[in-house]
């Protein structure tokens, strides 16, 4: 095998790919500064991840460039908060699985939530609409490639 074809690679390889000394490599791996993992006392540099680090160190990340905007442009979360504050509301609840559990022990009769936390608390469930959901999640996170 050659040492190019070997996934992982150890801490003398990763200080010549830097160009740094290997105490240097060790204090960024015991700080998790750098992608490494410990296996019986050795530390293993996935390969992948130590090019991918590279990249993303550079001026924070060859993918700095772009602008993720993320958001719902769905009205109704908005009509139901500003209707809510009209209404004389008997209980509080700060998830779906509260609500359903506000209806499943008769402390309320009605409430917005998921189907599936319907479903879990045995309850009726009756949609009055579909929403797409967006996730917000860290742009090195997202586009990161997993060995």
């Amino acid at each position: 095998m050659n040492e190019t074809d070997n996934p992982f690679l150890n801490v003398h390889q990763v200080a010549e790919l830097l160009h740094l000394n290997e105490k240097k490599i060790y204090q960024l791996a015991s700080e998790g500064a750098l992608p490494a993992t410990k296996i019986t006392g050795k530390w293993l540099f996935p390969r992948g991840l130590v090019e991918q680090w590279i990249l993303e160190s550079c001026h924070h990340g060859v993918l700095a460039d772009r602008l993720m905007i993320t958001g719902s442009d769905d009205p109704l979360p908005s009509a139901l908060i500003m209707r809510l504050d009209q209404l004389n509301c008997r209980a509080v609840a700060y998830s779906e699985r509260e609500v359903a559990s506000l209806v499943a022990r008769h402390e309320v009769n009605i409430g917005p939530g998921t189907l599936s936390a319907a479903n879990e608390f045995g309850l009726g469930f009756i949609p009055i609409s579909e929403e797409a959901f967006d996730l917000v999640t860290p742009r090195n996170v997202y586009f990161r490639s997993l060995l």
